[in-house]
């Protein structure tokens, strides 16, 4: 039986180690610790639950196709170009004055433009992590629940709740293990089952507190972007299946990972760079943490 060295908690979140020589919690997570906690701090009684089972997506590559993907903000506008087209068409045929629908309202961002992407960022930090946003994200233009912003001022005060709100990033990567979302609160966990073979779990939490309409919103958005049946998810499954069947060729030796390379990347508190979106930062940051533990025996 394997024996665990090391186990520490986040909010709720424990995270284990097989090795005896690990930094500490605070310092392994560095800056992306503010997205676990901004998970939470958005329940007015300031705790998530895990709610029903996963959603399970088998994808035919490796893992890490999935994982450098997440922070890729060259592909939405291309990979995901009629699902945007579909959301922008749907709304324009909709009777002045119509009720912007919530799954508009999710798909709508996958087709913004390259400008948009870039002025979210990229901030990428030690041991592989990374994230997209922090100001402003996919998410920043979804309608207020009244109900919710309620709770919060009572729970927090306006000025706290406002600073809560005032984090939005995309996707948050926890190198190599799984990505989380603040202000869609789901997690992604990434099971890698052989070289060509990755199943992704899907998380859904509940914000206690919270009104219901909350959690719906997490649902819909997962349903939409996450499951097997969504509109955006199997735009990325066709892409991770034909990169891996293309780095079998022998025609090139290296994937170019140089975009943004020495360009407008600036230090970042607790650890790290911050580059434009569309910048390849992220991929290389992993790889960088990659080789650091494959030095180091997998520590």
């Amino acid at each position: 039986m394997t024996k665990v060295a090391n186990v520490a908690s986040v909010r709720g979140f424990i995270f284990a180690s097989l090795s005896k020589d690990v930094p500490t919690i605070e310092e392994f997570l560095g800056d992306s610790i503010r997205t676990i906690n901004n998970v939470a701090d958005r329940a007015p009684e300031g705790e998530i639950e895990i709610v029903g089972k996963p959603f399970r997506y088998e994808h035919d590559s490796n893992w890490k196709m999935f994982i450098e993907n997440l922070n890729d903000t060259m592909h939405p506008m291309v990979t995901h170009a009629s699902v945007g087209k579909a959301a922008r068409s749907f709304l324009a045929d909709q009777p002045e004055g119509t009720k912007y629908p919530g799954e508009a309202e999710i798909i709508f961002p996958f087709g913004s433009s390259y400008k948009f992407f870039d002025d979210m960022k990229v901030t990428a930090l030690n041991y592989g992590h990374s994230y997209v946003g922090g100001e402003s994200s996919i998410h920043t233009a979804y309608s207020d629940i009244p109900d919710y912003i309620e709770a919060m001022n009572a729970a927090y005060g306006t000025e706290r709740t406002n600073e809560v709100f005032s984090q939005n990033r995309h996707n948050t990567i926890i190198y190599p293990s799984f990505t989380i979302k603040d202000a869609v609160q789901c997690m992604r966990v990434v099971r890698p089952i052989s070289v060509d073979k990755t199943i992704i779990e899907t998380w859904h939490f509940k914000l206690k507190g919270a009104p219901i309409e909350m959690l719906k919103r997490t649902i819909m958005y997962s349903r939409l972007i996450n499951s097997n049946a969504s509109m955006v998810g199997p735009d990325d499954w066709d892409c991770y299946k034909r990169m891996h069947e293309g780095l079998r060729s022998t025609a090139t030796e290296w994937v170019d990972m140089r975009r943004g390379l020495g360009e407008d990347t600036v230090p970042v508190q607790m650890g790290g760079e911050r580059s434009f979106g569309t910048s390849d930062l992220s991929f290389r940051n992993q790889y960088k943490a990659w080789a650091n533990y494959l030095k180091q025996g997998g520590k």
